[in-house]
């Protein structure tokens, strides 16, 4: 296996862990409330945008702006899901998908308002982590966004099975109406649930910031992966959630080793596409619902 390779598989891995905790974000909302939060990547870009006033600007320590930037992210999402999807909860898909697409479009523009339209990096090295694996060479930064990716999604995980607010989801994703009755305050877990859906995004946003450039309009297409890897992986099984987003990363780099940067995204979309297509005709022919529209989210 040529170095090339190598490099491209082991950026793939790491890079995937990230889709992964983004990804994780999108499935507990979409568990809980039934919304598909066509809004979930614009609290990456500002989990990015957060990390770099943070460090950049303010001179916080990285270590201390990643869970910073992630809770500020969270605190953007309750009040978005306050003012924006608790009104059309009970309205239909069609009406959710139109308001949470204008939420999309409200926060671009915020963004742009505060930040500027041009893109915007941030460099963060860790060279005492810097390793090789074969002829390839991990960065820090990436062992970083890789460990932290990880510990985010156990944190989550352990919160949501381990806890009475973990109960309380996941009674409220399994029958509303049955969890009212049982005194959930399902008003209040639909607040948390979205304001820790929007702490995953923007701490994967914090992470992902030093490898990759932000600008207002990198959202949506964050929102349409983590989109199709929960109607892919289903968001029941956090280990599907990951295993698909591994192999997201992994065709994200090893493409661009071949691809001009410009055609990565159409083969990135494309495979993404045909997969979700063929497990539909799949669910068609069999009448099994496969992992679509599972309400677990843990």
């Amino acid at each position: 296996m040529g170095t090339e390779w190598q490099q491209a598989l082991a950026t793939g891995l790491f890079l995937g862990m990230v889709y992964a905790l983004i990804a994780l974000g999108f499935a507990i909302t979409f568990g809980v409330m039934r919304i598909a939060n066509f809004a979930h990547g614009e609290f990456v870009v500002a989990g990015m945008y957060a990390m770099i006033l943070l460090h950049q600007d303010l001179g916080v320590p990285a270590l201390i702006a990643i869970p910073v930037a992630a809770l500020l992210t969270a605190a953007l999402g309750m009040v978005f899901e306050r003012v924006t999807v608790e009104p059309i909860a009970g309205h239909s898909h069609f009406m959710q998908m139109i308001v949470t697409l204008g939420g999309l479009i409200i926060l671009q523009q915020i963004a742009a308002l505060a930040f500027g339209d041009d893109a915007k990096g941030l460099k963060l090295s860790y060279p005492v982590m810097d390793f090789r694996v074969g002829d390839a060479f991990i960065s820090g930064t990436r062992v970083v966004a890789a460990g932290v990716a990880l510990l985010g999604i156990a944190a989550v995980l352990l919160l949501l099975q381990r806890t009475y607010f973990g109960r309380a989801v996941r009674s409220v994703a399994d029958h509303r109406i049955s969890a009212q009755l049982m005194g959930v305050d399902t008003l209040r877990v639909n607040l948390t649930a979205f304001g820790l859906g929007a702490g995953c995004a923007g701490l994967a946003g914090a992470l992902i910031i030093p490898f990759m450039f932000v600008s207002p309009f990198v959202g949506l297409g964050l929102t349409v992966k983590s989109f199709v890897i929960v109607m892919i992986a289903g968001s029941s099984s956090m280990g599907r959630i990951l295993a698909v987003s591994i192999l997201l990363g992994m065709i994200e780099s090893v493409s661009g080793v071949y691809l001009s940067l410009s055609l990565v995204p159409a083969v990135v979309y494309g495979s993404l596409m045909v997969v979700l297509v063929v497990m539909m005709a799949r669910t068609h022919r069999s009448g099994s619902l496969l992992f679509l529209g599972e309400k677990d989210v843990a």
